[in-house]
């Protein structure tokens, strides 16, 4: 360990090289555990949602028909940044 650390003192460019490979590194791992958690939260959230819809006596039918809806209308959000929004048929 002590000879790693002099070889980075004593040459900047292999620190600064080995600075970047852990900051990028650092960064992906970051990326990839929000993201996870972000979708396992959505997970979460849609069988709140699911089970609060079966409490009030919803079909099937009926709740395949209010996550749909709420999924569209998310995609029409997401994509109606000056693009011509798409309609349902």
């Amino acid at each position: 360990m002590d000879q790693f650390i002099e070889v980075l003192t004593q040459n900047a460019g292999i620190a600064l090289a080995a600075l970047a490979i852990l900051s990028g590194t650092l960064i992906a791992l970051v990326a990839i555990v929000a993201g996870e958690w972000r979708s396992l939260r959505e997970t979460e959230e849609m069988a709140k949602l699911k089970h609060s819809l079966l409490d009030r006596g919803l079909s099937a039918d009926e709740i395949t028909q209010v996550v749909e809806a709420g999924k569209w209308r998310g995609f029409r959000r997401a994509h109606s940044h000056g693009h011509r929004e798409h309609t349902r048929v």
